[in-house]
């Protein structure tokens, strides 16, 4: 987000957002929360900004961590996760991997569903966007990547990654409060419900075939 700022408003200045970002407050539902950076909670959306604001980059993050504050209550952020048994912030960080994973928005509660199953079964998230976030960003990953010793390496290290990986918008964050029922395991790209949706997998044997699907389809797979 630093940078989409910073390349969209040619008037703010790197070193003033960066204080910004440094000092910007916590939304109100984290109030009690140590958190280490603002990753995650500055709510990505369209935002207007008039002549006053171009150079006001403390502004434009307060307007954004008021829309995420909007959007938490209007979805009900901390019932949704009570009753999921998670943490407000868990769901944030939950959504974020949803809003990575996902290229189809019907597969956004099942990628949710998935992620919740792993984690009760203490089984590690295997979620490569994560290991692309602690490496600093867009990038193909090669075999010594996947085997960074990084707390964001959901390959080695079980349960969810420390912080957010993303931004997630309002469709991720709502999927991550409503996973769709089911027992999956796995899923893998296959275009098999059209552009960018998922296979998901209840069995190994499941996933494996899914995998030579996307082998053959040349999707990423292999």
């Amino acid at each position: 987000i630093q940078n989409r700022l910073i390349s969209s408003l040619d008037r703010f200045d790197p070193a003033d957002l960066a204080d910004a970002f440094s000092t910007v407050r916590k939304p109100a539902i984290f109030s009690d929360q140590v958190l280490f950076s603002a990753e995650g909670y500055l709510f990505p959306d369209t935002y207007e900004i008039n002549e006053n604001g171009l150079d006001n980059e403390a502004a434009l993050l307060e307007r954004m961590v008021t829309r995420f504050d909007d959007v938490a209550n209007q979805i009900d952020l901390v019932g949704g996760a009570a009753r999921l048994g998670v943490s407000p912030y868990q769901v944030l960080v939950i959504a974020s991997l949803i809003e990575e994973e996902a290229q189809a928005s019907i597969d956004r509660p099942k990628i949710a569903r998935v992620i919740y199953n792993r984690l009760a079964a203490g089984e590690p998230l295997g979620i490569d966007a994560t290991i692309v976030f602690a490496l600093g960003g867009d990038r193909d990953l090669s075999a010594s990547d996947l085997q960074v010793d990084s707390p964001f390496n959901t390959r080695l290290y079980a349960g969810l990654p420390p912080t957010p990986i993303a931004s997630p918008g309002r469709a991720s964050l709502e999927a991550a409060l409503n996973p769709e029922d089911g027992d999956w395991f796995w899923y893998v790209l296959t275009e098999e419900n059209g552009p960018g949706t998922h296979t998901f997998a209840v069995t190994e044997a499941q996933f494996i075939d899914a995998v030579q699907i996307c082998v053959e389809k040349d999707l990423g797979c292999g």
